[in-house]
């Protein structure tokens, strides 16, 4: 604690979560309650099992970072691709389906490359079967077990509207907006 007031916390001890719900509050305001709620939900329902397995999941990064940066770097992705977003005009003519599927592929084109790209080889290979599951609607027990994840990892409330094919690596796909 500081002579003025203030606190001073380590990122770790902070989380990512406050991070996450600070970014929601900036995203356009096009995007309607209901859909921010989905990204929301797909921060909560991705990332961490994903962090648990690049922190404890015995991966390797070929450059060390933490969760606070690796999530946050997720949200700048997401960001880019969010200037149709701004155009009213684009998003009243959008369906809501339409919609909610280019924020889903946004999410997992983002969380691919931001929290999946800085394993190395070995460690994209475990990233792939672990993020090819949670895309499931009902998360695997093999994989919680083969992971051995100490927390549940919650269903996702709706099934994704977009979805990976199922040949190849997560890594050898790109969202293009349609």
């Amino acid at each position: 604690v500081s002579r003025c007031g203030m606190i001073y916390m380590e990122p770790g001890t902070l989380g990512w979560e406050p991070l996450l719900q600070s970014w929601i509050n900036t995203l356009p305001n096009s995007i309607i309650d209901q859909n921010k709620t989905v990204i929301k939900q797909m921060f909560l329902r991705f990332c961490e099992p994903l962090l648990y397995l690049i922190r404890k999941g015995g991966v390797k990064e070929l450059s060390a970072t933490s969760d606070s940066n690796l999530v946050r770097s997720t949200m700048n992705l997401f960001d880019c691709f969010m200037d149709d977003f701004y155009d009213t005009k684009y998003v009243t003519a959008l369906p809501d389906l339409d919609s909610r599927a280019q924020l889903e592929g946004v999410f997992f084109f983002s969380c691919i490359w931001s929290l999946g790209g800085t394993l190395d080889t070995p460690g994209r290979d475990k990233f792939n079967l672990l993020f090819r599951g949670l895309m499931e609607k009902e998360f695997p027990a093999v994989l919680k077990q083969q992971f051995n994840f100490p927390f549940d990892i919650p269903p996702p409330h709706k099934t994704y509207i977009f979805t990976l094919p199922g040949q190849g690596s997560v890594y050898d796909f790109r969202f293009i907006k349609e």
